[in-house]
């Protein structure tokens, strides 16, 4: 129970106070490699100078990894919450 207390104030802060992060993105948006490579440096995932040096492909692998995470961590609090 006190899991589930924590996670859940832990969303409720992060979708009211992170300007950043954000607790629920749209991640479709992102359909541009462009935007895809925006999200990876704005959340850290990857600094702009390794950011040149990856391919097409390894920036679509990231992205489409640490989205996968991302939502599992989601699911996760959801499924505590209900």
């Amino acid at each position: 129970m006190r899991h589930a207390i924590k996670t859940t104030l832990r969303a409720y802060h992060e979708s009211k106070y992170s300007k950043l992060a954000g607790y629920i993105l749209n991640y479709d948006a992102n359909s541009s490699l462009e935007d895809k490579a925006n999200f990876l440096l704005r959340l850290k995932y990857v600094e702009r100078s390794a950011l040149g040096g990856m391919s097409d492909q390894a920036i679509d692998a990231l992205y489409a990894s640490r989205v996968s995470e991302r939502l599992s961590r989601l699911e996760k609090d959801v499924g505590l919450i209900s």
